[in-house]
């Protein structure tokens, strides 16, 4: 149903890459290639995302929640499966 891409396979990541915008529906009718494309820069931009709200996280905040180094480490002890004091 689709066109077999040999040179052109470039262009239609190009195009992706200039008219779609990350998190917008994929469509069907795109050619392979270019859903391809756009379902690599959605899985960019949700990682890229998650970074910059984990870099915003601020550890002075963190630090005033009462007993978060004693929970970290409880936490840190749970998921490693040892036993929590």
């Amino acid at each position: 149903m689709f066109k077999q891409l040999g040179d052109e396979e470039e262009e239609y990541r190009q195009w992706a890459r200039d008219n779609y915008k990350p998190l917008d529906p994929i469509k069907g009718i795109w050619h392979p290639v270019i859903q391809d494309e756009c379902a690599k820069m959605n899985a960019k931009y949700t990682v890229n995302k998650r970074s910059v709200q984990q870099e915003d996280l601020d550890a002075e905040a963190l630090d005033q929640i009462e007993g978060s180094d004693e929970f970290l480490s409880d936490w840190n002890q749970f998921l490693k499966g040892e036993k929590v004091s």
